[in-house]
């Protein structure tokens, strides 16, 4: 998948972690950042995944998960399945 990021660096300010967590390592991310504008949430999500990628993580950025008509209104439980569908499909070589 070819993307650029043409709009303004983005960087984190401050980050939270669950410290009670204890689960398996998480090796995967979905990027879906949820803004008032597609604007700032395409440059939210450029600079996020880039950054994550760069680190080795798998990412799925959200823009891939949904519509721009859909972005605002799209409930969890959806976009949850469009995660397992985009996971499937990149572990049988659909996607990139």
């Amino acid at each position: 998948m070819l993307s650029a990021c043409a709009v303004s660096r983005t960087t984190i300010q401050s980050h939270w972690a669950d410290a009670a967590y204890s689960g398996p390592p998480l090796n995967g991310i979905a990027v879906a950042p949820l803004f008032e504008t597609r604007a700032d949430n395409l440059s939210f999500e450029c600079s996020a995944v880039e950054y994550l990628a760069a680190h080795g993580i798998e990412v799925i950025p959200g823009h891939s998960l949904s519509t721009a008509e859909e972005t605002q209104t799209l409930d969890e439980n959806e976009l949850r399945r469009r995660v397992e569908v985009s996971i499937a499909e990149n572990r049988q070589g659909g996607r990139t």
